[in-house]
Order: C-alpha cells, then structure tokens, then sequence
C-alpha cells in the first residue's frame, strides 16, 4: 500500500507464508555379538535387528510487517522505516 502527498510518501508492505513439512522415516539396523574369523564359514550367532521409526509434521509460519516512507522540506529529503519479524 502507498499513500502519496505532496511532501510524503508513506508505505506499508507485509508477508504471510506457511509451510509444512513432513517426515516419514523406516530404518533397520543389524548388531552383531562377533564375527566370524577369516576363511571360516558358516552363520553368526547373537545377532539383532532393531527397528526404528520416525514420523513427523513442523509447520513453518513467518509474519513480517514494514512501515515507512519519505518526506521532502525545501531541499531535504528524510527516509525512515521501521519493520516487524516473527517465525514459528
């Protein structure tokens, strides 16, 4: 929005976004209690599978305001502005 006079200008600009973002995770780890030595086979003993899971949604919001403006006297120009951030 701008608002224009003879000797001002005064504005104002502001911004809303929101974003989600979501996450899905699966993973299998393996733990083994030892190993075999080398050039020996056959199968391990004392091995265990964990499971994890994580599922998660984050939602993202960001508020921001500016106000400002010019104004001219004879020869003079002042410009100010003030603004207002906020994110969650």
């Amino acid at each position: 929005m701008l608002i224009t006079g003879n000797d001002n200008d005064l504005y104002l600009r502001t911004l809303y976004s929101e974003f989600k973002d979501t996450e899905l995770r699966d993973r299998v780890t393996m733990a083994f209690a030892g190993g075999l030595a080398e050039g020996v086979t056959g199968a391990l003993d004392g091995g265990e599978a964990q499971r994890e899971l994580k599922d998660r949604e984050e939602i993202q919001q960001i508020v921001s305001a500016v106000v400002g403006g010019s104004s001219r006297h004879r020869e003079w120009t002042m410009e100010y502005s003030a603004s207002f951030s906020h994110a969650e």
